[in-house]
């Protein structure tokens, strides 16, 4: 188990939600230290910390346990792939479905309402790629 993957995944939850580690450690019955050490892997946490930290910041853990004898698959993938991975991991089911189902969609759509589609999805990335959208309207 690699346990400082775990700890920023589980911090980088924590902070997209916008709970505090006390808030985290409060849901948890747990020190706000405990968390910390959790989320910089300064100590192996029991996995029923673990979970319990995933469930806090909405996350769910899945625990596969495989035959030694199964080879493990490395892919190699390019920065940008995985940080867009990295990005779809961390959608909603719900927004996860729409990405699902306009990937299926491409493959099919007309090349105009793709051409649209991509002039629609520049203009969105220039304005809410900073953050910024306290004082931006929608197109």
């Amino acid at each position: 188990m690699k346990y400082e993957s775990i700890g920023r995944l589980l911090r980088r939850s924590r902070r997209r939600r916008g709970l505090s580690q006390f808030e985290v450690a409060e849901a948890m019955g747990c020190s706000r230290a405990q968390v910390d050490n959790i989320e910089v892997a300064r100590q192996r946490a029991p996995m029923y910390r673990i979970d319990a930290f995933a469930r806090a910041v909405g996350l769910k853990m899945i625990v596969q346990i495989v035959p030694a004898r199964e080879k493990n698959v490395r892919i190699r993938t390019t920065q940008d792939m995985a940080n867009l991975l990295e990005s779809v991991s961390d959608l909603d089911e719900t927004d996860l479905e729409m990405v699902h189902q306009l990937v299926d969609l491409l493959g099919v759509l007309p090349l105009q309402i793709r051409e649209t589609l991509r002039g629609v999805i520049t203009l969105w990335a220039d304005r809410y790629s900073d953050h910024r959208v306290e004082n931006s309207e929608t197109a």
